[in-house]
């Protein structure tokens, strides 16, 4: 073999393909469930931060596969809604897809504690039945006291008859706690029209007994009038000729 000959054997020996492999940390992967938190009973709150995963270092351009605890419902979403019953912690799991030529997966976790606080349970007495043409009714019977009412006629926490229903009427009370946390209670307020009223007349001497007045139906009200004095006429102090009595 001449000398040419053996340089190029030794040439094609000496060159070998070389491989050069990506450095992945997974230390990198940064993971954030959110900050723990209290809600008031009944809410809804968004779970994960903003972002919820990061690649602490920008090369290689990362995504990212997302798995929270079994009790979130949307649980393949970064930031999934949900309407807790109970406080909880939820677990985040994070896990990269398949990064550089080597193909690694990288992992982590992160909890958040979300704690319910329950909503207070107002009260609220009965309201008494009122009539049509009675006056404005301030309303005051919901407890804890410091909560407002609204519904049907009311105004400014007051029940104005003159633009209520006639029959049943609506009527909540709603209390904020120093949480911020609201419950409200549900009553009524029943308004009854004016009663029919016929009083007849009638006609007595001056000198006659006095007379237990009962002309006016239905019966059980009360008289009022020149001559009449716990509902019985006295002919003595009445006016000759015409008295006026009302019911």
């Amino acid at each position: 073999m001449n000398l040419v000959k053996r340089i190029l054997l030794l040439y094609a020996i000496l060159i070998l393909p070389v491989i050069v492999y990506s450095q992945v940390n997974c230390g990198n992967l940064l993971v954030n469930a959110g900050e723990d938190t209290s809600i008031c009973e009944g809410s809804t709150l968004q779970l994960g931060g903003i972002p919820s995963a990061n690649w602490s270092n920008s090369n290689p351009n990362v995504t990212f596969s997302y798995s929270w605890s079994s009790n979130v419902v949307d649980s393949l979403l970064s930031n999934p809604i949900l309407s807790p019953d109970s406080s909880s912690t939820y677990l985040l799991t994070v896990t990269t897809d398949p990064i550089g030529n080597q193909n690694i997966v990288c992992s982590a976790t992160d909890t958040i504690v979300v704690t319910i606080i329950p909503k207070p349970v107002p009260t609220i007495n009965p309201n008494d039945d009122v009539c049509i043409d009675d006056d404005v009714v301030v309303l005051s019977s919901g407890i804890p006291t410091g909560g407002f009412y609204t519904g049907d006629a009311v105004i400014n926490n007051n029940f104005d008859i003159s633009i209520a229903n006639l029959g049943s009427n609506d009527i909540f009370y709603t209390y904020t706690d120093s949480n911020g946390c609201s419950g409200t209670v549900a009553s009524t307020i029943i308004v009854n029209p004016s009663p029919t009223i016929n009083l007849s007349s009638i006609t007595i001497c001056a000198n006659d007994n006095p007379l237990l007045l009962n002309i006016g139906s239905p019966s059980g009200g009360d008289y009022l009038g020149t001559g009449v004095n716990n509902n019985i006429f006295f002919p003595a102090n009445a006016n000759l000729g015409n008295n006026i009595i009302s019911y």
